[in-house]
């Protein structure tokens, strides 16, 4: 008996694993661009500097603005998942899609600060974080020929809108050209040089990577305040240690 996922013609198969990762894009555009203009406002306004005169420490700024992203990508990545998973991509295991969206959207977060560390204003921050968020989408299409090195495919993963186009055509691979599916035990398979797994460990590195470096250069890019000092909130916490 032939398998529904094979019916579908490849032509189509291929035209919906080129334009679905260009609209999944989109829809994370909206909280990133939410929160890099919020945060680029504060500075602005001064307000954040206010905050911190009134005892705000950086880790507790950082923190909080970590969770109202995560609450956004939690409500955004559940909804995606409900509509994608349960109406197109049947073959996949949901859990696996639902971390797909989940990590691919907290990447979001360090970019925003980095963003924000060389443009402080609410506009010019507005308009980077888009423009950067379509173009480094784009830079997917010089590594979109099968034949291009696992190691070139995964060493350009270090963008996340990469990675994520590169996850999407695995997931496209599993949904319709296999029987088996996407799930925890055929997501090591190597397709076209790269592999579900694989790619899913670059998306949580570029988390880490990416978070550590906006909240880094947070900390030393010049301000009109002067230049903050690296981790302040761990040297202030030696330093009142020694104190003891």
């Amino acid at each position: 008996m032939t398998s529904k996922f094979t019916d579908i013609k490849p032509a189509a198969i291929q035209q919906l694993t080129q334009n679905f990762p260009f609209f999944f894009m989109i829809i994370y555009l909206i909280p990133f661009y939410y929160i890099t203009s919020k945060i680029a406002s504060e500075k602005e306004s001064k307000s954040r500097e206010g905050m911190k005169m009134m005892g705000l420490t950086d880790s507790t700024y950082y923190l909080s603005w970590f969770i109202v992203f995560l609450v956004i990508c939690s409500i955004t990545s559940v909804t995606v998942t409900i509509m994608t998973a349960t109406g197109i991509f049947k073959n996949v295991d949901i859990l696996l899609f639902f971390s797909y969206n989940m990590i691919y959207s907290l990447n979001l977060y360090g970019w925003a600060f980095c963003i924000v560390s060389f443009l402080p204003t609410k506009r010019s921050s507005g308009i980077a974080a888009t423009l950067l968020h379509i173009i480094s989408y784009y830079l997917c299409f010089t590594i979109n020929d099968p034949s291009v090195p696992a190691s070139t495919q995964y060493a350009m993963s270090i963008l996340p809108n990469v990675c994520m186009n590169q996850l999407t055509k695995q997931i496209f691979f599993y949904n319709f050209q296999t029987e088996v599916g996407l799930n925890f035990s055929t997501g090591s398979v190597v397709y076209q040089n790269y592999s579900f797994r694989g790619g899913m460990l670059m998306l949580l590195f570029d988390c880490i990577f990416w978070g550590l470096l906006g909240l880094y250069l947070d900390q030393v890019v010049p301000s009109q305040f002067g230049i903050a000092k690296p981790w302040n909130f761990l040297c202030k916490s030696k330093k009142s240690g020694r104190g003891g």
